[in-house]
């Protein structure tokens, strides 16, 4: 993708949106042939280095997770989740239907609001979610569910023996060198913040461990490391996934349009992008890249 503009352009276009959109802070970079060839910011004060609360993009790193796992042999996408999770109220459903959102199951866990609230452990996660309804029938409609990607977390952590964060630093950020990436934040890090939608005022944002739902959107990242993982989705890594494998979770999962096995997809300005969108309270944030 070429910096079309230049980079006066490129922060011209971030301080604007800073200030239409009334970010407290943006930091932004461009990848252009896999590397990173531009950063910016853009209100309070912040750097490049600074970390951000990524929220869903967390959702790419835990379907890489389990793509290793079927790559390798442990697993098959269509597996019942039930293989792995027995006790699970969810059991018939299917591993790529959770990857895709098309299992038809909550967008969200019972109980208080996960993303602001001190987070419990898979036990009571799945006490608390026991399976007796669903939103739609399986595979009928694409419906977004934060829960499915706790389910799959405890798969991955299941299957390799460790919990779902140590998997995800040895597999995926290690061989990557995503320093900079992390569970809980780590200084420099942003200060989450919540603008008020007519006084403009604003408010502190708790930086919450999820716990049982942080393979959904726990992590903590920053435009330098992010700037990598894109890379790594579009060309691949040996000691991750291979760039055959990162096309395959790019093709959308019927019923869903736009999105694959834990990525999103769609054309943009006449590219075809993937990654994902993320949001935490108090904090934004969009990873994509061209494949080709």
């Amino acid at each position: 993708m070429t910096l079309a503009g230049g980079p006066a352009h490129w922060q011209a276009v971030i301080a604007a949106y800073q200030a239409s959109r009334r970010l407290p802070t943006i930091v932004a970079g461009v990848l252009d042939g896999g590397e990173l060839v531009w950063t910016g910011t853009a209100g309070g004060p912040t750097t490049v280095d600074t970390q951000y609360r990524v929220g869903s993009i967390t959702k790419t790193m835990t379907a890489v997770l389990v793509l290793q796992l079927r790559d390798e042999g442990l697993l098959d996408l269509d597996d019942p989740l039930g293989r792995f999770i027995p006790e699970s109220g969810y059991r018939d459903v299917a591993l790529r239907e959770l990857l895709s959102h098309t299992a038809g199951i909550h967008s969200e866990p019972a109980g208080p609001w996960w993303e602001r609230s001190d987070g419990v452990e898979f036990d009571g996660l799945l006490a608390a979610n026991d399976g007796a309804s669903a939103v739609f029938g399986r595979g009928q409609i694409y419906h977004y569910s934060n829960l499915g990607f706790a389910l799959l977390g405890e798969v991955v952590a299941r299957l390799r023996g460790t919990p779902w964060w140590e998997v995800l630093t040895a597999r995926v950020l290690a061989p990557l060198d995503m320093a900079r990436t992390s569970y809980l934040p780590e200084e420099p890090a942003a200060q989450g913040l919540s603008v008020h939608h007519y006084a403009g005022t604003l408010t502190v944002e708790p930086a919450t461990d999820t716990r049982a739902m942080a393979p959904a959107g726990q992590v903590w990242s920053t435009v330098p490391d992010l700037a990598v993982f894109l890379r790594f989705l579009a060309e691949g890594h040996p000691e991750v996934l291979d760039r055959t494998t990162l096309r395959e979770m790019a093709v959308a999962q019927r019923p869903a349009a736009e999105y694959g096995l834990g990525m999103r997809t769609g054309p943009v300005a006449g590219l075809q992008l993937v990654g994902h969108l993320g949001s935490m309270p108090g904090f934004q944030a969009v990873a994509v890249v061209d494949q080709d």
